[in-house]
């Protein structure tokens, strides 16, 4: 892809390449949409979504102070009861201090309960624009698209198997990156992350 900003067009594009169907200029969503088309947008935003959950992306990663619901717990394990910010998609965990065992907590719709006075909850938002994704979770969801459509448009297992296996490379990949990514962070720790919400 160009290092220009990426559009819609693109992920389509090299989605289709992927499985080797004709790129596109422009998207109709209207009734004359081709069947490829409208197979994409039907799987777009659920495969998105899931994606996001499957690897810590950096992009998509956001830390929030969290407010408390204002209701009384009513699981007996846990004493307060917090909002979840509202384009949480996957609460990944509560963590005040760089050292110590994890904080437990227990996700119940829109709620978080915790022992935690105060917590702060690193989480996976809904990134949804699509000049701001990461280009490796952009080669993760078009693999991930394609093996759909190779079974929905061009019933192809064989195609349909590859893609999997590259959606698959590309998410160990970025599990790598972000590993790698989170150790030298690790290394280059200041207590200033302390500080911001001591």
């Amino acid at each position: 892809m160009s290092a220009t900003a990426v559009t819609i067009i693109d992920i389509v594009n090299q989605t289709f390449s992927n499985i080797g169907l004709d790129p596109i200029e422009e998207i109709d969503y209207t009734n004359s949409a081709t069947k490829a088309i409208r197979h994409f947008k039907a799987q777009y935003e659920s495969l998105r979504k899931s994606i996001l959950r499957e690897v810590p992306w950096s992009f998509a990663t956001a830390l929030a102070a969290l407010e408390p619901a204002g209701i009384e717990s009513v699981l007996k394990d846990y004493a307060y009861v917090y909002k979840i910010p509202e384009d949480c998609i996957y609460a990944r965990r509560i963590d005040k201090a760089r050292d110590g065992d994890p904080i437990e907590f227990r996700r119940v719709d829109n709620l978080i309960y915790t022992n935690e006075k105060d917590p702060v909850l690193e989480y996976t938002k809904d990134a949804n624009k699509v000049h701001k994704l990461d280009p490796t979770f952009i080669i993760a969801l078009s693999h991930r698209i394609a093996a759909e459509l190779a079974k929905s448009v061009c019933a192809d297992q064989n195609k349909l198997q590859v893609e999997m296996q590259m959606y698959q490379q590309t998410i160990m990949s970025a599990e790598t990156q972000t590993q790698r990514e989170s150790e030298e962070k690790k290394e280059s720790y200041s207590p200033i992350y302390d500080a911001m919400f001591s």
